[in-house]
């Protein structure tokens, strides 16, 4: 029986889904430092769902 063969597509799908979440986790760490007003004024819930929606969209 021959080797398997391993894909470079696998290798450039691995890469990508870390740099997907590294990317949602950068952009989770700046919706932290958002100014106060808006965990009251619900800006911030928002933004969180718009992350979440992102997230499931990368498929996370």
């Amino acid at each position: 029986m021959s080797e398997p063969r391993i894909s470079i597509y696998t290798n450039q799908s691995a890469e990508h889904t870390k740099n997907d979440g590294r990317k949602l986790f950068i952009e989770f760490m700046g919706l932290m430092r958002s100014p106060e007003g808006d965990y009251h004024d619900g800006t911030l819930d928002i933004k969180l769902k718009k992350l979440y929606e992102d997230g499931l969209e990368y498929g996370f």
